[in-house]
């Protein structure tokens, strides 16, 4: 992470606020106050964008640079070599360094909140490579334990969603997130999905409201009991 354009454009912002306290002309105190606070929102918000793409790139998320914090740090630096030598409101109004600077802090900062963005988007990805639950529960076969799992697996699928909405604010959330990627990784392993084509499609068949007998084929009737599952149903009359 760059620590040149803040600290160069902070040093501005510095020598100015010294400058209105020291000027003896009440309208270039005037200016120069103006000035500082034109440069306060521009240093705040670029602050603001650097610490957000900090708190990503410290936990690990790889979070590109805007060809615009270059050209920002290029008009900083110029503006501030001249007004080394000539501390003085006419020297940063002149020409259209100030504007230029101004707006290239503006964009800078804009761009770099695109890329956070687009970063933390983009990571979930890398730390999650599991289906959704829809398709998950469209695949295995509708068992008391991969009903069980599923559901927890629901429940861990839409809170790393969420988490991914927003903008980790400390490395702590992203550390969160992996954990529940972690988490739904293990879930994930517990289902099971080799199951007799017979077995699945009456499954299937119970969990949209029931299977007619047809379904209760003898490889059926095998499989519930051999897995302890032939009391649980019940053949009740059809509507």
């Amino acid at each position: 992470m760059t620590e040149t354009l803040p600290s160069r454009v902070s040093a501005l912002r510095v020598r100015l606020t010294i400058l209105d306290g020291m000027a003896s002309d009440v309208q270039e105190t005037s200016l120069l106050t103006g000035l500082s606070q034109e440069l306060g929102k521009g240093v705040d918000g670029l602050d603001r964008a650097l610490t957000q793409c900090r708190v990503l790139v410290d936990g690990g998320v790889k979070v590109a640079m805007p060809d615009s914090l270059n050209v920002a740090r290029s008009r900083a630096a110029t503006l501030h070599g001249n007004f080394s030598k000539d501390a003085a409101s006419k020297t940063l109004k002149n020409g259209t360094h100030w504007t230029n600077l101004i707006k290239a802090l503006s964009e800078a900062v804009f761009d770099l909140g695109n890329l956070a963005r687009s970063a933390w988007r983009d990571h979930r990805g890398v730390i999650f490579t599991g289906e959704a639950p829809a398709v998950i529960r469209s695949r295995m076969a509708g068992t008391e334990r991969n009903q069980a799992a599923l559901r927890r697996y629901e429940i861990k699928h839409q809170a790393l969603r969420s988490a991914f909405e927003t903008l980790p604010q400390r490395r702590g959330d992203i550390e969160q997130a992996k954990l529940l990627a972690k988490e739904l990784t293990e879930i994930a392993g517990e289902f099971d999905f080799n199951v007799p084509v017979d077995v699945k499609a009456f499954l299937d068949a119970v969990q949209a409201g029931g299977a007619p007998l047809g379904c209760l084929t003898p490889a059926v009737i095998a499989w519930l009991k051999d897995n302890n599952a032939f009391d649980s149903y019940r053949i009740v009359p059809g509507r």
